[in-house]
């Protein structure tokens, strides 16, 4: 039970992490774009 647990953990952590990495790259592209359309 506690390893089931402490997979859970490491899953959430992941997809969390996978999921901010994400929206980073969206930010970053969003800046990016803006920075080419106004110089």
């Amino acid at each position: 039970m506690f390893i089931f647990l402490i997979i859970i953990g490491i899953y959430f952590s992941i997809s969390s992490i996978k999921k901010a990495l994400k929206l980073k790259d969206v930010r970053d592209k969003i800046i990016f774009e803006g920075r080419t359309k106004h110089p």
